[in-house]
């Protein structure tokens, strides 16, 4: 997290977490991503399909938690995941740990779900696009979203890979703010900041229109 810390007050990160039941784990994340001058956290919430426990045991093993065990905070047990239908409380425990905005990644065909946190008073909620999900039916659940919603600004998009197109389609569709990381990615890879740039471009090129 340290690593991105970037001294160009400008610069605009948000921090990706996810619903530890440890509200240690929880408040020593936030306290970091505070002193890096992160702008929002958001909490990205698994589906209520079943889950290999196994995996989350794996958690422990990540840079951000060894460095937890290092410099002896205490942990309850291994780092383990919040249902997902309980996760309007870890929204409760966010908001009382920082006054950071707090944003929800929910998968789009978890309808309860996005009334619930936004109930709860989340700052937005992400609709994120399922796997292999066409992009008209993803429309759909997005238009459904916002009508549900108090403030239909505060629905934003989310997917891997949405196309030129897509995110065109979507701005049209009163989305104020478009995620995407894959197409980022590779123009990272490619040429480093200059292609992440010119990813960037593309996609405002095609907004023009």
């Amino acid at each position: 997290m340290e690593t991105l810390a970037d001294p160009d007050p400008n610069v605009k990160r948000w921090l990706e977490l996810f619903p530890f039941v440890d509200e240690n784990i929880l408040r020593i994340l936030v306290q970091r991503a505070e002193k890096c001058r992160y702008r929002a956290i958001v909490l990205t919430v698994a589906g209520p399909e079943k889950r290999n426990r196994s995996k989350e045991k794996d958690f422990v093993r990540q840079p951000d938690f060894e460095m937890l065990l290092r410099e002896g905070h205490p942990m309850h047990g291994k780092p383990i995941l919040v249902e997902p239908q309980l996760a309007s409380s870890v929204v409760t425990v966010l908001k009382r740990l920082t006054e950071l905005p707090i944003v929800a990644a929910v998968q789009m065909h978890h309808e309860t779900m996005v009334a619930d946190l936004l109930q709860n008073d989340v700052d937005a909620v992400i609709l994120t696009i399922g796997p292999y999900t066409p992009f008209c039916s993803y429309i759909e659940a997005l238009q459904k979203a916002q009508q549900n919603a108090a403030n239909p600004g505060l629905i934003f998009a989310g997917g891997s890979c949405f196309t030129e197109d897509e995110v065109a389609q979507l701005v049209a569709n009163g989305v104020e703010r478009v995620f995407i990381d894959l197409p980022a990615l590779w123009g990272l890879v490619i040429d480093g900041a200059d292609g992440v740039s010119n990813v960037i471009e593309i996609y405002k090129k095609e907004l023009s229109k």
